[in-house]
This record gives C-alpha cells, structure tokens and sequence, in this order.
C-alpha cells in the first residue's frame, strides 16, 4: 500500500479505499498521521483498535482539548482525554476532564456487568509474572524482553 500511495499519491488512493473494514480505516488514520494531518476524528470510530491507533497518532493537544468538547460519544471524549494525558501528562487535568465528562463508564469485553467498580481491582502482572494492584509499586528493573501486562479481573460472585 505505501508502494501504491507514492505512486499514485495519498488522496488517490484513500478515495479509492473503503471504510467499511476496521483495518482500511486503520491504514487511513496512518496514513494521514503520517501526512502530519488531523486524525481526532477516528476517535469516534465503532471499532477499539482503530480508536486506539488514532489516540496513539494524536499529535495536537489544542485539536484534542476541542475534541473532547465536541465529542460525539462519551467513549471519544475519552479516548480524546487518555490521548490529551498521554501529550500533556497532566494529571489534575485529566482528571478535570474526565468529571466534566460526567465521570462515564465504559463497557469492557469479559467483565460483567453486576460488578460495580467496588468488586472489580485492575492488576499489573510484572515481567516474573507477579500480580501487583494498580498504583502499587512498580518492579524497580523491568524486563526488556516484554512489557508489563495490565489485567481486570472480577471479583464478583456469580449464581451459577
């Protein structure tokens, strides 16, 4: 595909690909991040791994800032914030945000719904696979081989 966006330019060949696959979608967000432009819309899309790749490429903080405001969703008005968070690192802002936001909730595969945020902990499994809680202390000399892997497991009991 790069072969074919320098041969026939960017335009041309994102007018010819569709949107309805996650992954043409994907390689339009790279695409225009890599032509230094705007890709906050793809926050919105339907599908997680594409929203993720465009916080990933979100460069412009001012754009991010005006994205949350004008957020379709509340999912994108997250995704805009983690994005914004991840530029700035600015924690109380972030968390400004996120109350502005109205403190929203988002579905996640695999936890059910009965278990209120009270039942549910978030752990890091380190590189010796050492379960720690979120914002505990993290291993003082991470493994190069792989990243530390964080988990949501449900504490919930269930009827059978």
């Amino acid at each position: 595909m790069h072969g074919l966006v320098a041969r026939r330019g960017l335009e041309a060949v994102l007018n010819d690909l569709g949107d309805v696959r996650p992954e043409d979608r994907a390689f339009r967000v790279r695409m225009r991040a890599a032509a230094a432009e705007d890709v906050t819309y793809a926050l919105a899309d339907p599908d997680r791994a594409v929203t993720h790749l465009a916080q990933s490429l979100a460069d412009d903080a001012d754009r991010l800032r005006a994205c949350i405001d004008e957020a379709p969703t509340a999912e994108a008005g997250l995704w805009a914030a983690y994005a914004l968070h991840r530029l700035t690192e600015v924690a109380d802002q972030t968390r400004l945000i996120y109350d502005r936001l109205g403190r929203p909730r988002v579905e996640v595969p695999g936890l059910c719904e009965e278990c209120g945020p009270r039942s549910c902990t978030s752990t890091r499994r380190d590189a010796s696979g050492r379960a720690t809680l979120a914002g505990a202390s993290r291993p003082s000399a991470p493994s190069r081989r792989r990243s530390p892997m964080w988990t949501i497991s449900c504490a919930g009991r269930h009827p059978p």
